[in-house]
């Protein structure tokens, strides 16, 4: 994880968790 990404998955919101999914998603 870069450190951008972990600062994305701190913000709330649909934003957050789309980021997050394609994170997990690769």
């Amino acid at each position: 994880f870069h450190l951008q990404d972990v600062m994305s998955l701190t913000v709330p919101g649909c934003d957050g968790q789309r980021h997050l999914v394609r994170l997990i998603k690769g």
